[in-house]
């Protein structure tokens, strides 16, 4: 029995192709579950903070709902103050930012918003594969989510 090199050669070629598109499938469905996990995670801990106005108590809970993910993420937890001006004009609503962190004791009130950003820091090896191979561009601007305190 003989080993047909033309055969042999196409068939190597399609497994190399084969193992290419797996890897570049894999990583842009990985990319786009943590973007889907990331907008998740934000929509849970806005509706949690606009039913119990408690802004850092939940900042664990979405630490570990960010922990999922596979990239490496950052996060940024801004309160929008309403503050009301009166003014020769009438009545002037502006919106003050004050920025969260786990050591800031901040109460809210109704007609505040809450904002909160989550970037991308990283990516896997997966998709960096993708990146290189196939110019597969990741996205590594911020998702921002807001909503109003009830």
């Amino acid at each position: 029995m003989r080993i047909s090199l033309p055969g042999w050669l196409i068939s190597l070629v399609l497994i190399v192709l084969s193992l290419i598109t797996l890897i570049m499938h894999y990583g842009l469905i990985q990319y786009r579950e943590d973007m889907n996990d990331i907008q998740v995670a934000e929509r849970n801990y806005v509706d949690k903070v606009i039913d119990t106005k408690d802004l850092v108590g939940l900042l664990d809970s979405l630490e570990m709902d960010l922990g999922v993910c596979s990239c490496k993420t950052s996060y940024e937890v801004t309160l929008y103050r309403q503050v009301t001006n009166p003014s020769s004009t009438g009545i002037e609503t502006a919106f003050e930012p004050i920025y969260v962190t786990k050591q800031s004791d901040i109460e809210c009130y109704t007609g505040d918003i809450v904002s909160i950003k989550v970037t991308p820091t990283s990516l896997n090896i997966y998709q960096v594969i993708t990146g290189v191979l196939f110019h597969a561009m990741h996205s590594e601007r911020p998702l921002v989510l807001s909503g109003r305190i009830r």
